[in-house]
């Protein structure tokens, strides 16, 4: 196993996690430590995915520069919109000092989350979903031959 350290977040693999009844869950001690800062963002996923994507300040930072700086809204009308959109829709948590972060109650109603949430990786973010929304999400990908 490589053992250099990164610079950059590397998000793999499937945990399953409890959320419990304040909408918590415990990250991963892997995730964890790609959260030096403790600001976690939470964005919607792309494609109308069932699930919610969780990214470091890093990481979202590049994303920002590479595919949201470029766009011009003064060119394009609905470039304004999606901007708007997209940062109106966002949630910005904490990781607090047990790796833990709260869900906004909106996310948990929406995605239907309760008692088990599963966290995957997701390269440079991971993403969370109800665990058997995923499996039905991914059976029907495959299906599709996606």
């Amino acid at each position: 196993m490589d053992e250099r350290p990164r610079t950059k977040a590397f998000f793999t693999s499937r945990f399953e996690h409890a959320l419990d009844d304040k909408g918590r869950v415990t990250l991963p001690v892997r995730y964890r430590k790609h959260f030096p800062d403790s600001t976690a963002y939470l964005v919607p996923a792309a494609h109308g995915e069932p699930c919610v994507r969780v990214y470091n300040m890093q990481s979202w930072d590049e994303y920002d520069a590479k595919y949201i700086e470029a766009l011009n809204e003064f060119e394009a009308d609905q470039v304004s919109s999606l901007i708007r959109d997209l940062y109106g829709s966002m949630d910005e948590v904490t990781v607090d000092k047990g790796g833990r972060i709260m869900l906004p109650s909106g996310v948990v109603d929406e995605l239907r989350l309760s008692g088990r949430v599963l966290l995957v990786g997701h390269r440079d973010h991971f993403e969370i979903w109800d665990p058997e929304t995923f499996y039905a999400y991914q059976s029907a990908q495959d299906e599709e031959g996606v």
